[in-house]
């Protein structure tokens, strides 16, 4: 009977040479694109956040009772 085995050596070894250069080549600009995404989102939380702060500093007249 005839087998046909896909996953030998040679074949395997060629698939994760292929999968190391995918990686290598696609993942630097999938973190790039993470990080200007993740920029977009907490920067305007950030500014928003020290605007408040700054506008909590004003002195406050308050009397003790």
């Amino acid at each position: 009977m005839f087998e046909i085995n896909f996953f030998n050596a040679e074949r395997m070894a060629t698939f994760w040479n292929y999968s190391k250069y995918l990686l290598e080549g696609v993942s630097l600009p999938i973190m790039i694109a993470f990080a200007i995404t993740a920029l977009g989102i907490f920067l305007p939380m950030i500014i928003k956040a020290f605007k408040k702060s700054d506008e909590e500093e004003q002195d406050f007249e308050y009397r003790e009772f």
